[in-house]
């Protein structure tokens, strides 16, 4: 029975959650990222956060919380209490890309996060000894087909691994995987010689490639990358482009209140579209990319559904 105790404790409880709204934030906001200092997840999470934090009065505390690909992070995210005070760099490996390799996950990554903005698109290039004798992708593929099962390519995140399966898939390319820590102990030991091939992002490589050391072949990304214009896109070069992507979002905890989605969505999407955090953006290879919170959950939909399908054609299979 509907009792007037029952209104009055109604009203109270929606009053208290606006009050918390008003009021929030009123001290520090924690941002966990999956990956170390120095990652490109890393240096997107910092480039937008200080352009946030004061927009919304209140210091952004970066955590980075590294292992398990980013599931650890987003373990840890995902079971804090939904008051915007945990918030999470919600990247592809963690969320999109470890449901197609692990068999059981620590949280479901669509119903245990609240999803707030799209934050950055990644590019992704495709990088080979300057040893290597190739000069274009349409040449690195036939060379790869004349040796079956006899060279190696590095990986160091899932977004990595995610690039190899499509591209092997599409060419019927026989190669072995080397994994590796990092992006960075990946191309290390490509200019080493000990691999013959790297899909990583452009900011992680992108000096190794001035300095003569390594050859870009092709960018994931529509649009050539400013910091290196030589490197060519699918598209310019005929090739069929690969449909996975490196990207990042802003989430927290499922059952964050609207109003503290909303003050975060309107926090990060000024800071997104700042001119000077655009060209920051862009000069370590990312495409600022704000969206609704609505957006962003179709989006994370969409992505790990199409994930899920490409690894699996890849004949990868969860472990």
């Amino acid at each position: 029975m509907f009792t007037r105790s029952n209104a009055i404790l109604i009203t109270t409880l929606v009053a208290s959650s606006a009050t918390f709204a008003q009021g929030y934030p009123d001290r520090p906001i924690r941002l966990v990222v999956p990956f170390a200092a120095g990652s490109a997840t890393d240096y997107v999470a910092r480039t937008v956060s200080n352009a946030a934090s004061p927009l919304l009065g209140q210091s952004i505390v970066v955590e980075n919380k590294v292992g398990a690909n980013g599931v650890i992070a987003g373990a840890d995210v995902a079971t804090k209490k939904p008051d915007g005070y945990n918030l999470f760099m919600a990247v592809s490996s963690p969320i999109s890309i470890a449901p197609a390799l692990q068999k059981t996950m620590p949280y479901n990554p669509i119903k245990d996060f609240s999803y707030i903005t799209n934050l950055a698109h990644y590019s992704f290039m495709l990088y080979v000894n300057k040893a290597t004798p190739v000069n274009s992708y349409k040449e690195y593929i036939d060379y790869v087909k004349a040796r079956p099962g006899k060279l190696n390519y590095g990986t160091g995140n899932m977004s990595n691994i995610a690039f190899n399966s499509q591209m092997r898939g599409q060419y019927s390319l026989d190669m072995l995987a080397v994994p590796y820590k990092s992006e960075s102990d990946a191309l290390l030991a490509l200019m080493s010689g000990d691999i013959q091939s790297v899909w990583a992002t452009v900011s992680v490589g992108s000096e190794h490639v001035k300095s003569g050391k390594l050859r870009a072949l092709v960018t994931s990304a529509s649009q050539r990358s400013p910091m290196l214009p030589d490197v060519p896109t699918f598209e310019e070069i005929g090739a069929k482009p690969l449909t996975v992507g490196g990207w990042a979002t802003l989430s927290g905890p499922a059952g964050l209140a609207p109003d503290v989605v909303t003050k975060l969505n309107d926090a990060f999407t000024k800071a997104l579209k700042q001119p000077d955090v655009v060209e920051k953006l862009a000069r370590g290879g990312f495409v600022a990319a704000p969206s609704t919170p609505a957006q962003t959950l179709q989006f994370v939909q969409q992505q790990t559904t199409e994930y899920m399908q490409i690894l699996s054609a890849a004949g990868v299979k969860p472990e």
